[in-house]
């Protein structure tokens, strides 16, 4: 009964969130994205002729990627993910509310559950200088911001519960956590490089990143209250271990 309540909770969850970023970011970040394609620069392998004889079945393709498929695949993809989210809030606030003599989570407190998240998956990385990249944008190795974006969010989330359920005199080991990669560790550079060597596309590519930085920061801001409210009301209505008691 609890396993059935927190899925089909956090599907909801996921469901709510993940349509409701998705339409913001269909609004005030897809734009941003397009906007920098103009000026990717493709490798010459990349420019590949198309043949007369399937130009249709190509314009097809084109036009359901930009017009449909894009905005559906994102839509799903943020579902996915919020729902991912949410079967672990849920699952750690039931834990919270049946163990921790810590006030009980509901969907005000639930909020503050969702700033935590902001800071795990997001601020925390970002700080690092893990910060999100339009097309375009010469960045580190893949593997180099994968993992420092883990240690990141990690160190973050195992800080962030030591500081709120230990005892005052072992918190200091929870602020050590946290901020352990960002003093131990070297930062990614902060400075802006693009591909396309051009100064009008420099210019026009440094202006899209900093309005994208802004809109994702907003975006997440709103995905991460979301998740974080909606999980506490949906564990304090529908999920709760005492019940199996």
């Amino acid at each position: 009964m609890i396993f059935r309540n927190l899925i089909f909770s956090a599907l909801l969850v996921g469901m709510i969130s993940g349509i409701i970023y998705g339409a913001f970011q269909h609004i005030a970040i897809t734009p941003l994205i397009s906007a920098a394609e103009e000026y990717e620069v493709l490798a010459p392998n990349d420019a590949t002729p198309q043949h007369d004889d399937d130009h249709g079945d190509h314009s097809h393709d084109h036009l359901l990627s930009t017009e449909l498929g894009r905005p559906a695949l994102t839509v799903l993809s943020n579902i996915l993910i919020g729902t991912a989210f949410s079967i672990f809030l849920i699952a750690l606030m039931a834990l919270h509310n049946y163990k921790s003599s810590k006030p009980a989570v509901n969907r005000w407190r639930g909020t503050l559950w969702g700033v935590t998240l902001l800071i795990v998956i997001f601020a925390a990385p970002a700080y690092f200088g893990l910060h999100p990249e339009l097309p375009g944008t010469i960045a580190s190795a893949l593997e180099y911001r994968q993992f420092w974006w883990i240690m990141c969010s990690t160190s973050a989330a195992t800080g962030i519960a030591l500081l709120y359920y230990l005892a005052v005199k072992y918190k200091p080991l929870g602020l050590l956590i946290v901020s352990a990669p960002h003093v131990f560790a070297e930062k990614s550079p902060m400075e802006l490089k693009f591909s396309n060597p051009a100064p009008e596309a420099i210019e026009a590519l440094t202006s899209l990143t900093h309005q994208f930085f802004s809109m994702t920061a907003i975006g997440m801001v709103l995905f991460c209250l979301l998740i974080g409210a909606l999980s506490g009301f949906a564990t304090e209505r529908f999920v709760s271990l005492d019940s199996e008691n």
